[in-house]
């Protein structure tokens, strides 16, 4: 792998594994706090670029900004590397400034040590039996489903009229069981329900590809249980077809970075027309 690729590699295990901590606390999200890569600042007329910045901003004036710099390279990082972060974190009033790297020589530990802001954090490769180990254990797999040709029928009994009909959803009124309800959301969870409950029996160990299915799925009310206007809905059906996407992670970096956690990143693959990137992390019991 390209060298740039590598930094980038690790750049993004980081930045998942910070933000999966982060939304493990009480009250954060993606409104308190934000995370970027190759983030760039100038302070002074001074430009200074972090591969991960994370800020997070409670309100009233909690503000904190940690920073990291990636380094996932053979060679050993030295105390000039720690100099430099170390100048950058106070440039730009950081609470912590964190290293990545596979591995420090001696002074730059004994540099890291005068600068109270500095962290150390040691990245290593994951071996194959471990990769192996945490796909087992979580059956990892992308499920991607693309859904076309939807219908949703009704069938109305009321002193108006009786039979099939159409509502703009957008614009009609609904009560379930005598409380309002968001029509179109209610559409929405009655959609991924059956496509869930499709994708289920699908079973694990199929082969990655593309699986077409025609589904169909009735539900019955009773008589002013489901009322959309002045309409009491009896029955209403939803029929469509639906591709699954299967795709097993084939695995092309993977790290553990010590007492934050691991990331898995998956090769892209094909999907609707596009590639989907994606990555799969899990924090260290003990981050924080």
């Amino acid at each position: 792998m390209r060298a740039d690729l590598k930094g980038t590699a690790l750049e993004k295990a980081v930045e998942g594994i910070e933000g999966i901590i982060l939304r493990a606390f009480p009250g954060y999200n993606e409104k308190t706090f934000r995370i970027a890569r190759r983030k760039i600042v100038t302070v002074s007329g001074v430009k200074h670029e972090f591969d991960i910045w994370v800020e997070i901003d409670l309100g009233k004036g909690y503000r904190s900004l940690f920073v990291f710099e990636c380094r996932n390279r053979v060679e050993k990082v030295d105390k000039n590397d720690i100099i430099v972060l170390s100048g950058k974190a106070q440039a730009v009033s950081a609470q912590s400034a964190f290293f990545v790297a596979r591995a420090y020589t001696k002074d730059a530990e004994a540099q890291a040590a005068t600068d109270p802001r500095i962290k150390l954090l040691l990245a290593r490769d994951l071996p194959s039996d471990e990769i192996d180990e945490w796909l087992h254990t979580y059956n990892l797999e992308f499920v991607g489903i693309n859904r076309k040709n939807i219908t949703i029928n009704m069938e109305a009994t009321s002193s108006a009229r009786s039979g099939k009909f159409s509502i703009p959803v957008q614009n009609a009124q609904a009560t379930l069981g005598g409380s309002p309800i968001d029509l179109a959301a209610y559409q929405a969870a009655w959609l991924d329900a059956v496509c869930d409950a499709h994708t289920q029996k699908l079973g694990p160990g199929l082969p990655d590809g593309i699986y077409p299915a025609a589904l169909e799925d009735t539900r019955t009310y009773q008589p002013g249980e489901f009322v959309i206007g002045t309409e009491w809905i009896r029955k209403a059906t939803v029929r469509l077809e639906i591709d699954v996407h299967l795709a097993s992670p084939h695995i092309v970096s993977a790290f553990e970075v010590g007492g934050r956690g691991r990331a898995l990143i998956p090769a892209p693959f094909e999907f609707l027309g596009g590639q989907i990137h994606w990555m799969v992390v899990a924090a260290s019991d003990d981050a924080g």
